[in-house]
C-alpha cells in the first residue's frame, strides 16, 4: 500500500512548477526504517500551485501593485516572496514584496502585498466577499472595514489582499498596559458588523455549528482523558442550551490576530469563512481566545479576564438585550473548540492550558443556568 501511494504521489509532481533553488531533494521521498512518505517543502499534493508562487511566478500581479506607485514608467527591479504561515495541505500566505524604479524620475520604491493560496477555490469566493465588503464598509462613518482585495489569481488558486493598517488586537494586547481603549473600539466595530445589512451567499447554520464542536469535543476527549466527563457535560449543555434567533452577519473566524486598529477603524482580515449565521459566534470565538490566552502567554491571567470583561461589556451594550442572554452556551462551546486548536497546535504545556479552558466552560456554564 505504502509502495502504491509513493508511486501515485510521484506521478502527479510537475517539477517545473518548484523553484530551482527547492530542488536539492526530492519533491517526494520515502524513508525505509520509518515507513514514512515525506513531502518535501514547497512540494504539497494539495496546494499544488505552491512551488509557483513560491518561485515568484506572479506576473500578472505585478501591474496591479505597480499601479499603486502612482505615475511614471515604472519597472520591477527585484521581487521577494516571503511566507509568513504555512499549513500542510491546506493553505499558505506569503507577503510579496516588489523593488521597482522610475525611469523617468529615478525614484526607487518599494510595494508589497499579502498572497494566500488555497487548495481550492474557496479564494475566489473570498475574494467576492471582501469585494462587496469594500463597498459596504467604505464609508468614513462606518467603525469597521475590511482588508482591500487586490486580485485573485485562479490557475494559481491565489488571492492577493493589500495590507491592513496599524496593529492587530494581539500587538496591543501584548504591548499596552491598558488596552481598554482598544478593546471597546473593537467591540464597537464587532456590534456593527454583526448588525449590519450585508448579503452573504454562505450559512453557517446552528447544525454546522453543533457538528464543529461536537468534533472539537470528541478531539480533546481523546487527548485528554481525564477531562472526557467535564468534557462531554458541558457539550450536552450546549447542545441543550443553544439556539438560532436569526442569522448576520459573521466572521467565522474571530480571533485578535485578525483584528487590526487603525485611528477610528478597525479593519477585519482573514474572512474565508464569513457567512450569515448566528452573530453570537464573533464576540464567542474573540473572548475565548482573549480569556484562553492563546497567543498571550505572556499577559497574566488576570490582564486577559480584564481584557475579556471589557469587551463583552461593551459589546452587550450595543447589541440586543435577548443576544447576551444566549451568550453562555456559545461562549462555553467556543472554549471546547479553542481547546482543541490547543492540543492541534501542540501548545507549549498544553495538558495544562487545555485543564484551564475546560474550567472556564464548565464555570460559564454553571454561571448560565444560575
Amino acid at each position: 500500500e505504502t509502495a502504491r501511494r509513493l508511486e501515485e504521489m510521484k506521478a502527479q509532481v510537475d517539477t517545473s512548477g518548484i523553484p530551482e533553488s527547492s530542488r536539492t531533494f526530492d519533491p517526494v521521498v520515502f524513508i525505509p526504517s520509518l515507513r514514512m512518505i515525506v513531502e518535501v517543502y514547497p512540494y504539497d499534493r494539495k496546494l499544488r500551485s505552491l512551488g509557483q508562487v513560491v518561485g515568484g511566478h506572479l506576473q500578472d500581479l505585478d501591474p496591479l501593485l505597480l499601479g499603486r506607485l502612482g505615475p511614471g514608467e515604472w519597472r520591477v527591479e527585484d521581487r521577494a516572496v516571503e511566507p509568513t504561515r504555512y499549513r500542510t495541505e491546506f493553505a499558505a500566505a506569503f507577503r510579496y514584496i516588489i523593488r521597482a524604479s522610475d525611469t523617468i524620475s529615478e525614484r526607487n520604491e518599494s510595494v508589497r502585498c499579502y498572497l494566500k493560496v488555497y487548495r481550492n477555490n474557496r479564494g475566489a469566493e473570498t475574494y467576492q466577499i471582501l469585494q462587496s465588503l469594500s463597498d459596504i464598509a467604505r464609508g468614513e462613518e462606518s467603525p469597521y472595514s475590511v482588508v482591500k482585495p487586490i486580485s485573485y489569481l485562479s490557475e494559481l488558486r491565489t488571492l492577493a489582499i493589500e495590507e491592513a493598517p496599524g496593529i492587530s488586537l494581539t500587538r496591543a494586547l501584548l504591548t499596552k498596559p491598558d488596552p481598554s481603549d482598544e478593546l471597546k473600539q473593537v467591540a464597537r466595530a464587532l456590534a456593527a458588523f454583526n448588525q449590519d445589512n450585508v448579503h452573504l451567499r454562505r450559512r453557517h447554520l446552528l447544525e454546522d455549528q453543533l457538528s464543529e464542536v461536537g468534533k472539537a469535543s470528541a478531539l480533546v476527549k481523546w487527548a485528554c482523558p481525564q477531562l472526557a466527563e467535564a468534557v462531554e457535560r458541558i457539550y450536552d449543555e450546549v447542545v441543550q442550551g443553544m439556539d438560532e434567533d436569526g442569522l448576520a452577519p459573521s466572521h467565522g473566524d474571530l480571533k485578535p490576530d485578525h483584528l487590526f486598529l487603525s485611528g477610528d477603524r478597525v479593519t477585519f482580515i482573514d474572512l474565508d469563512w464569513a457567512a450569515l449565521s448566528d452573530p453570537l459566534l464573533d464576540p464567542a470565538q474573540l473572548l475565548a481566545y482573549i480569556k484562553g490566552r492563546v497567543g498571550l502567554d505572556s499577559i497574566s491571567p488576570s490582564r486577559t479576564e480584564a481584557a475579556g470583561t471589557t469587551f463583552v461589556e461593551e459589546y452587550f451594550r450595543l447589541v440586543p438585550d435577548s443576544w447576551k442572554r444566549r451568550f453562555p452556551s456559545h461562549y462555553a462551546a467556543a472554549l471546547l473548540e479553542v481547546a482543541a486548536g490547543i492540543f492541534r497546535r501542540q501548545d507549549m504545556s498544553w495538558p495544562e492550558k487545555i485543564a484551564e479552558v475546560i474550567s472556564a466552560a464548565q464555570q460559564e456554564i454553571a454561571n448560565g443556568t444560575k
